[in-house]
């Protein structure tokens, strides 16, 4: 991993850690942290500022392959799938959302999230460090177990492995069974689009091989 991703995964581990500690330290004074990790949202950075890490880039040679697969996801889409004209770049990015595969966030989800940890109107306890994903959250501890055990190359369709039983909303509170059955239907949907686009990188790095151009995205 490169000296930048160790830079940042070290500041929100840093922030994580800061949460925890004012918790700790002010509760008795009716002040409450959480530390908020957002997963993939349709917001400038994402659905602009992600087109900086395509291969033709200057940021490019300062990643490693591990750092580029979920970029690559991308550069496919744009070069090796067709894909309809009012497909979100968002929701390409989505396809690495831990649990909302292939589905970009509303930013007003991350606002109510926010509101409800600043109101007390949050069931999270103070201190506590959770993912948002779209209109869910869970706690970012299990992400963390779980990505830091799966490394194999056949587990990057779903590296997460998140329990969606321990999903709640955006209060903290548990989901019903028809969200719950809602979710499985969109990560079914995600996995195949996900695996779609690992069929097409391995072509298009056999061709690479081959001394062969990429494959221009039909207009």
């Amino acid at each position: 991993m490169t000296s930048c991703c160790w830079a940042d995964t070290s500041t929100k581990a840093a922030v994580t850690d800061l949460a925890r500690s004012i918790a700790g330290a002010y509760g008795d004074q009716n002040i409450r942290a959480y530390s908020v990790n957002p997963a993939f949202f349709e917001t400038a950075l994402v659905s602009e500022g992600g087109k900086q890490f395509m291969p033709d880039s200057a940021h490019f040679h300062l990643m490693t392959w591990l750092d580029l697969r979920n970029f690559f996801l991308s550069l496919l889409t744009e070069r090796a799938c067709a894909v309809p004209e009012d497909t979100k770049f968002s929701d390409i990015w989505g396809l690495n959302n831990p649990v909302m595969v292939g589905s970009g966030g509303d930013p007003k989800n991350i606002a109510t999230f926010v509101e409800a940890c600043f109101t007390g109107n949050t069931l999270w306890p103070s201190g506590a460090a959770m993912v948002i994903d779209n209109d869910i959250t869970f706690s970012l501890h299990q992400q963390n177990l779980e990505v830091d055990a799966q490394l194999a190359p056949e587990d990057l369709l779903d590296p997460f492995k998140i329990d969606l039983t321990q999903v709640k909303d955006l209060t903290g509170r548990p989901i019903s069974e028809a969200k719950l059955e809602s979710i499985k239907a969109l990560r079914a949907e995600g996995f195949k689009a996900k695996a779609a686009m690992f069929e097409a990188m391995a072509a298009e790095a056999a061709k690479a091989e081959e001394g062969v151009p990429p494959t221009e995205q039909a207009v």
